[in-house]
């Protein structure tokens, strides 16, 4: 955690576009401390949390302080074979998830592969998608969704 401390306050006085932190064990302290030089970057676009350990806690207090931020597009805490580390944001998180995709206007690209996301944290996800205008790319592979939840992606507008 004290070295997310250390990174969020770089993130404060560096203005990154880019910000790739995937496979360094961020779990939910770590978020904490990340999310406050994270929120005062007004040029980063792109956020890369792929392979840490982000539980459903962790990922609610991403989505909750990310719901406004003025500049980022792109999102992924999906996760990757090559790392030990593993991105778990289940369905609970979802509806935090939902409320971010309802308030966010600039998000285009979200990454949230094999997450261990059903079908009751989809509906969510979808709910949400029915409010945002600006998402062009949602990425929900390997999260062992049933058939039923792409008849139901196919009626959102």
């Amino acid at each position: 955690m004290e070295s997310c401390k250390i990174i969020s306050e770089i993130i404060k006085l560096v203005d990154f576009s880019h910000l790739n932190l995937s496979g360094n064990n961020i779990d939910s302290n770590s978020i904490c401390a990340l999310m406050e030089g994270i929120n005062q970057n007004r040029s980063l676009i792109t956020l890369n949390l792929i392979g840490n350990c982000l539980t459903q806690e962790g990922s609610n207090i991403l989505f909750l302080n990310l719901k406004n931020h003025p500049s980022l597009n792109e999102i992924n805490i999906s996760n990757d074979e090559n790392t030990n580390n593993k991105n778990l944001i289940g369905n609970k998180c979802c509806s935090q998830l939902k409320v971010f995709l309802e308030s966010n206007n600039i998000i285009s690209i979200l990454n949230i592969a094999d997450n261990n996301i059903g079908s009751e944290g989809f509906l969510q996800i979808c709910e949400g998608l029915e409010k945002n205008r600006s998402l062009i790319s949602l990425n929900l592979s390997r999260n062992n969704l049933p058939k039923s939840c792409i008849y139901s992606m196919s009626i959102v507008n």
